[in-house]
């Protein structure tokens, strides 16, 4: 518990204490499981009435069953017979069938961990990092963002113009240089662009990580605060 305690003592989110468990005897397991009904029961119900949005891990297809993609859902709900858009493809799919946690089910809901069966897309069409969509609004791949960034204290070195880094936002990891209005320091935070070597989807307030390009590890992360910025100036 001392060794957890000094590993994470740096990290910005509040760990409120270690709970030991043995997988060996299963000594501690209802402690884990309480704790996990206690935060869950304070967790606000994600409106399903937001646009649907759910990256993509894995792709794979099924005799009879063609190409299914799993994820978790971000947002939204998607159900048999709905209209989707596989970006950054910018492919029209619909779907065809859904499972959730391995159950068949009339809809994917916020917060599901799901199977879609897609129509009019073949299994090397689509990969981990892609991400599907409502099809109604103008979803736009992007290879800039405007975000503010946390630099973690234990960062080798400061940011500073052109760094090279591993951006990974959901499912996605594109490599991307960091352009700050200012040099962040280890443990600062600030603002900068992000210019990506590969479009990735995002909105205005997703979370995401940075890694350091070589050798990889992480570094930080920020929060997404404009993803379609202006072209002709950075931050």
């Amino acid at each position: 518990q001392g060794e957890v305690k000094d590993w994470l003592k740096n990290s910005p989110v509040a760990f409120v204490g270690a709970l030991p468990v043995s997988a060996r005897t299963g000594a501690g397991l209802g402690d884990l499981l309480a704790a996990v009904h206690r935060e869950a029961s304070e967790l606000r119900p994600r409106d399903e009435s937001a646009p649907f949005r759910m990256p993509i891990d894995r792709a794979f297809s099924l005799p009879g069953a063609g190409t299914i993609v799993t994820g978790s859902v971000w947002s939204g709900s998607a159900g048999p017979g709905d209209d989707l858009r596989l970006l950054p493809a910018g492919r029209s799919v619909r779907v065809r069938a859904v499972e959730v946690h391995g159950t068949r089910s009339e809809r994917a809901r916020p917060g599901n961990r799901a199977a879609l069966g897609l129509s009019n897309v073949e299994r090397d069409q689509v990969g981990r990092g892609d991400v599907l969509v409502d099809a109604a609004l103008p979803w736009e791949p992007t290879t800039a963002l405007d975000v503010r960034l946390q630099l973690l204290q234990t960062a080798p070195r400061p940011l500073t113009a052109r760094t090279p880094v591993h951006l990974d936002l959901g499912t996605a990891e594109v490599v991307a240089r960091v352009l700050p209005r200012a040099p962040i320091p280890p443990g600062g935070v600030g603002l900068a662009r992000l210019v990506c070597e590969a479009p990735l989807v995002a909105r205005g307030g997703d979370r995401f990580v940075i890694r350091s390009y070589s050798p990889v590890s992480t570094i930080g992360g920020g929060v997404v605060l404009d993803p379609t910025p202006p072209r002709r100036r950075a931050l």
